[in-house]
């Protein structure tokens, strides 16, 4: 819900971080690919691994019963609105 200014603009500031890259498409001139750099990469990766410790702090004292139930119940209801990877 942002306009493309604003993605080029967003794209722009990770750009000057060295998080990304543009690459030109081969096939059609029009078209400008980002990628993640190495450095991208690193970042992310570090990003998720905090994501991930806070939401095991989050629900380290929840009973792995009660844990299991409800993901049961939010695996259903993702299936009930039509995600089939959520097998």
């Amino acid at each position: 819900m942002v306009t493309s200014g604003a993605i080029t603009n967003r794209i722009d500031r990770m750009e000057a971080k060295g998080l990304v890259e543009r690459v030109r498409d081969s096939g059609d001139r029009r078209t400008v690919r980002i990628r993640l750099t190495e450095h991208g990469h690193q970042v992310t990766r570090a990003a998720f691994a905090d994501h991930l410790a806070d939401y095991a702090r989050l629900l380290a004292d929840v009973d792995q019963d009660v844990a299991a139930s409800t993901a049961g119940v939010l695996r259903q209801l993702l299936e009930n609105l039509g995600d089939t990877a959520a097998h």
